[in-house]
C-alpha cells in the first residue's frame, strides 16, 4: 500500500495490514520495510522537506510502532535516517537527538567547525578570533562546547592545532588565562611588535590606552593594579627600569625618598654635572624636560633649589646662586618696580593654572615662569629660556625636543586667552639685548589689544624653522 492523504490517519500496523497489536516478527529484517516505514512516518509527521528529518525524535518513532526498527540502529534516529537516505549528506550535529559520544570523535568536531566557519562567513584563521559562545550554541554546538569547558578558544585550538593561536585575541578568551606567566610574556612580546617597539627603552612610551586597546585590559587591571610600569618590570626583570621615564609613571612613586635621590643622581649624569656646584645651573625646564615635573611640582612647589637642598642636605647651598632663581628674581623685581607704569595689577612667580594640567595626555603639569595680570584684565605669561632652548647643552634633551615642548606650552596659553613673551635668560642676567625694552613693548601692546593670543619670541621665531 502506498501512502496518501487518506490513509495517513492509519497506524503503521493498519497501514501494513497487520491485525495484531505488534509489528510482525522479522518485519524489520527487510530493508524495504525500513524505507516503507520512513515513507509512512514522513506523511504521518507532515515532513515535506529533507531538512525536517533533523527534528525527528525517539518518541516520534517509538510512538508510531518504530521502536523495533530504531533498536536495530542502536536507538539512534541519526543512524536510521542515514541508512534509509544514504544519498543525502547528513550533518550529525543538527539532529535533535544526536548520537551519544559524537563530541569524542575528532573528525566530527573538525567537520562541525569547518561547516560553522562557512556558515559564519569565515574565510581565514584570523576570523575565528571573533567566535562567541552564542554563535556556537545557536548553531547546534552546545554539547560540543561543553566538552571544552564552554571555551571557544579551546575548541578552535583543538581543531586547528597547527596554527599559532593568540588566546588574548579571542572575543571570548578563557577565564584565568593571565594566571599563566608564559601567556603574559607572549602577550607583551606580541604587543611590542604591534606597537613597533624595537628595544627595551621603547617600553617607556607604553600607556594604559595602548594596552586596553590591544586586548590587555583585564591583564593590566587584575594583575598589575592598572600600572603599565608594574607590568613591564615584571616581564623584563633583568632590565634596570626608571619609573619616572614611563609615559605613565607609577602612582605615588615620588613619595619614596630613595627614588627621589636616585632620580637626581640619574639627572646629574644625564646633564653632565660632575660636582655639587654644577647644580646651581639647574632649571625648572631641565627638570621638567627630564621627566621630573611631578616631583618638582608635587613635592617642592616648583623650586629646583628646594629639591636639590632636600636631596643633598649636607651641602651648604646658597639660594641666590641658583641660575633660574637669580634671573627670575631680577625680572620679577623689575616688574614690581614698574608695576604702575606698566599698568600691572598682579604678578605671580611660578604660574600653574589648572588648564596646564595635561597629565592625562602629556604626562606632565606645565608650570610657567612668570604670570602678570594687567589692570584691564589682560593675562600674560613671561618665559625665561636658557641656552638649552637654542643649542645642545651637554647631554640634555635636544633643542628640538625642548622647543616642541615650548610650542605646546604656547598653544595652551593662547587657547586659554593668554599672551606670552619669551626672553633669553642670558640677556636678563647680563643686561644684554635691551630685554627690559622688549618687556615694556610687549606689555604695552597686550594692554592696548585688550585680549589674548599675542606671542613675542626673543628669537623672532627662527628657532622653530626646522621643527
Amino acid at each position: 500500500m502506498s501512502v496518501s492523504d487518506s490513509n495517513t490517519k492509519l497506524t503503521y500496523l493498519e497501514f501494513i495490514g497487520c491485525t495484531g497489536k505488534k509489528v510482525p516478527r522479522g518485519h524489520w529484517k527487510d530493508k524495504k520495510n525500513h524505507e516503507k516505514y520512513m515513507e509512512y512516518l514522513s506523511y504521518k509527521l507532515g515532513y515535506t522537506k529533507t531538512e525536517q528529518w533533523y527534528g525527528i525524535t525517539k518518541k516520534a518513532i517509538c510512538g508510531n510502532y518504530g521502536g523495533g526498527l530504531l533498536f536495530r540502529f542502536n536507538n539512534s534516529p541519526y543512524k536510521l535516517i542515514k541508512s534509509v537516505f544514504p544519498e543525502n549528506e547528513w550533518l550529525v550535529w543538527m539532529f535533535k537527538c544526536a548520537p551519544n559520544g559524537i563530541c569524542k570523535n575528532a573528525d566530527i568536531r573538525k567537520d562541525y567547525v569547518l561547516w560553522l566557519g562557512k556558515k559564519l562567513g569565515y574565510n581565514n584563521r584570523e576570523d575565528w578570533y571573533g567566535i562567541t559562545q552564542k554563535a556556537i550554541h545557536d548553531n547546534y554546538g552546545y554539547g560540543l562546547l561543553k566538552r571544552f569547558n564552554d571555551s571557544p578558544y579551546r575548541l578552535i585550538k583543538d581543531v586547528f592545532p597547527d596554527y599559532k593561536w593568540l588566546v588574548w585575541l579571542f572575543n571570548c578568551a578563557p577565564h584565568g588565562i593571565w594566571k599563566d606567566k608564559a601567556i603574559r610574556e607572549d602577550y607583551v612580546l606580541w604587543l611590542g611588535k604591534r606597537l613597533g617597539y624595537n628595544n627595551k627603552e621603547d617600553w617607556y612610551n607604553i600607556s594604559h590606552k595602548a594596552i586596553h586597546n590591544n586586548y590587555g585590559g583585564a591583564l593590566l587591571t587584575h594583575y598589575y593594579n592598572d600600572s603599565p610600569y608594574q607590568l613591564i618590570v615584571d616581564m623584563f626583570p633583568e632590565c634596570k627600569w626608571f619609573g619616572w621615564m614611563f609615559k605613565v609613571a607609577p602612582n605615588g612613586m615620588w613619595k619614596d625618598y630613595a627614588i627621589r635621590k636616585e632620580y637626581i643622581e640619574w639627572l646629574g649624569k644625564r646633564l653632565g654635572f660632575n660636582n655639587k656646584e654644577h647644580w646651581y645651573g639647574i632649571s625648572v625646564n631641565a627638570i621638567n624636560d627630564n621627566c621630573g615635573s611631578g616631583l618638582l611640582c608635587g613635592y617642592y612647589n616648583g623650586s629646583p633649589y628646594r629639591l636639590i637642598k632636600d636631596v643633598f642636605p649636607e651641602y651648604k647651598w646658597v639660594k641666590s646662586k641658583f641660575c633660574n632663581h637669580k634671573t627670575e628674581k631680577k625680572l620679577v623685581d623689575y616688574l614690581h618696580k614698574n608695576k604702575e607704569r606698566l599698568n600691572i595689577d598682579y604678578i605671580k612667580h611660578g604660574y600653574r593654572p589648572s588648564w596646564a594640567d595635561v597629565r592625562a595626555t602629556d604626562n606632565t603639569y606645565y608650570i610657567y615662569d612668570i604670570y602678570i595680570k594687567l589692570i584691564n584684565g589682560v593675562e600674560s605669561i613671561i618665559e625665561i629660556d636658557g641656552r638649552q632652548h637654542y643649542r645642545q647643552v651637554s647631554n640634555w634633551a635636544s633643542p628640538e625636543a625642548t622647543q616642541i615642548r615650548d610650542r605646546r606650552k604656547e598653544d595652551l596659553a593662547v587657547y586659554n586667552n593668554h599672551n606670552l613673551l619669551r626672553v633669553n635668560q642670558e640677556d636678563v642676567l647680563s643686561d644684554k639685548g635691551d630685554w627690559d625694552e622688549i618687556v615694556d613693548e610687549f606689555i604695552k601692546e597686550v594692554y592696548e589689544s585688550e585680549g589674548g593670543g599675542i606671542i613675542y619670541d626673543c628669537a623672532d621665531g627662527e628657532r622653530y624653522s626646522e621643527i
